[in-house]
């Protein structure tokens, strides 16, 4: 029988299955939430070997009750986890167990322009959001474009309420949620007052001062620009919850040692960006065909220069502008040449102090007829807070007894 998953495919399978003569097969296609992992593990369900799921605070939960089977063996999954970073090999064990392992993680935020935003910059979100109304305000034309052109009013305004609630559930967990709400209603009220007033032609990829989606995690990118890590709560640090794709191994499964030989395997194939981003390895990475290109437009080059010395003149024209193209082949791939740089590497560790998981975190499911609404503009934002409020304290009451 197949070693089988539940969740989206990964990358190493198809490879796997070639150099293994194994066969792996995906039961469905779909993450499976904390409520059907749960479910599946009362049941004894052994039709599934390993479950990829998003790792957030519901999956914490399940994992702190026992919800998992330890994934350490006499292999080299055990000794892969002690590679990891630590805030990403706190996240996997629980207790001495290793319990899930990292399959990929994603990570985007709003960032600035250092040479476009000059003074003192916004490090809360309330100090962010009101700058960006007097911006507006004092340039309502938009001559100043303040995001990047793929964004629209409401994009905006759905990307910033997702943002603010992020940094509730994290901001419930460091100061209660008391003040944690007192600060998603401000900001809440501040992203729609904002998001109702600026122009369309504040979005343009002509020199934005902002981007609201730029990669933290330590991939080289074309635009080097400051990452805007910012306070939800006046005095507090700011805190970022990555997007994290975990394995988990099924202790009903019929192939236990099958699908820790296939965790070892894609462990051990993670390279690039994301092996810098979830292991202690700070090294610039080139591009894995950097060199084999290179070496290809070299060999083209000296044929050419050499074709140059004995060429007849007519064909001399020809040549050059064969030379020419290589050259600029070669111009074009060494800006491409990093796969992780200097600037990504400087980038992601601003970024990694600030990782964290909340706790608090309800599963979106139980709130998300509200979030709907609010981003659809159905439901103002005190309304809205006081149903999560509430969706809160009743979610408390029947999952808390312990």
């Amino acid at each position: 029988k197949p070693l089988v998953i539940q969740g989206e495919p990964d990358l190493y399978t198809s490879q796997y299955n070639l150099e293994t003569g194994s066969q792996v097969r995906y039961a469905f296609e779909y993450a499976p939430d904390s409520t059907v992992l749960a479910q599946s593990m009362l049941m004894q369900d052994g039709s599934v070997d390993l479950y990829r799921l998003r790792y957030d605070g519901s999956v914490r939960r399940l994992i702190e009750r026992g919800y998992y089977t330890p994934l350490q063996n006499e292999n080299a999954l055990a000794e892969q986890a002690t590679l990891l970073r630590p805030f990403f090999r706190t996240t996997v064990y629980q207790g001495e167990d290793l319990a899930c392992f990292p399959l990929q993680l994603s990570l985007h935020g709003p960032a600035y322009d250092p040479t476009l935003v000059t003074g003192m910059v916004p490090d809360t979100w309330e100090d962010w959001l009101r700058y960006l109304i007097r911006m507006v305000q004092a340039d309502p034309d938009g001559n100043q474009p303040l995001f990047e052109g793929s964004y629209s009013s409401s994009y905006l305004r759905d990307t910033l309420i997702d943002l603010l609630i992020e940094q509730y559930w994290l901001a419930c967990d460091s100061v209660g949620e008391k003040v944690a709400m007192e600060n998603l209603r401000l900001n809440l009220s501040l992203t729609m007052e904002l998001c109702e007033i600026i122009p369309e032609s504040a979005f343009s990829d002509d020199s934005p001062l902002f981007r609201m989606r730029y990669v933290y995690v330590a991939a080289a990118l074309k635009e080097d620009l400051s990452p805007l890590l910012l306070a939800f709560v006046p005095d507090t640090p700011p805190q970022r919850t990555p997007v994290l794709d975990v394995y988990l191994l099924n202790p009903y499964g019929e192939h236990r040692e099958t699908a820790l030989d296939y965790l070892t395997y894609v462990t051990q194939s993670q390279s690039g960006w994301l092996y810098t981003s979830l292991y202690q390895a700070d090294e610039t990475v080139e591009q894995a065909d950097y060199r084999l290109r290179l070496e290809r437009l070299e060999k083209q080059a000296a044929e050419l220069t050499q074709m140059l010395t004995t060429a007849v003149p007519e064909d001399i024209r020809a040549i050059q502008d064969q030379l020419d193209a290589v050259e600029l082949q070669r111009q074009v791939l060494e800006e491409k040449r990093w796969e992780v740089n200097e600037a990504a590497l400087k980038r992601y560790h601003q970024v990694l102090d600030t990782l964290a998981f909340p706790a608090a975190e309800l599963p979106q499911t139980f709130y998300a007829d509200i979030l709907y609404n609010l981003k659809a503009c159905r439901m103002d934002v005190d309304s809205f807070c006081r149903e999560l409020a509430h969706v809160q304290s009743m979610w408390h009451s029947e999952n808390d007894e312990e």
